[in-house]
């Protein structure tokens, strides 16, 4: 069955930021494109610090590092959806 939990996932994961920074993504969106954008967003938020980023998203370095290499070459080739 369906497995919904209300309320943030990951605040265990990690202390969270001082502010309540958010995004909105439309109804529908692919779960590669709502990945995409909490991953820009919070990079972004923790000014590019990767290290940061991979733990408050509770992914290892080596995933962000292979996600942001997708991107750059997506945005490079214009293929971006």
């Amino acid at each position: 069955g369906r497995r919904a939990r209300p309320g943030p996932a990951c605040s265990r994961a990690a202390p969270a930021p001082s502010s309540t920074a958010t995004i909105s993504v439309p109804i529908a969106t692919s779960m590669t494109e709502v990945e995409r954008a909490v991953i820009l967003a919070t990079l972004e938020h923790y000014n590019h610090h990767k290290e940061r980023v991979a733990a408050v998203l509770g992914i290892s370095l080596k995933t962000l590092y292979n996600r942001l290499k997708e991107y750059t070459a997506e945005a490079e080739s214009g293929q971006a959806d």
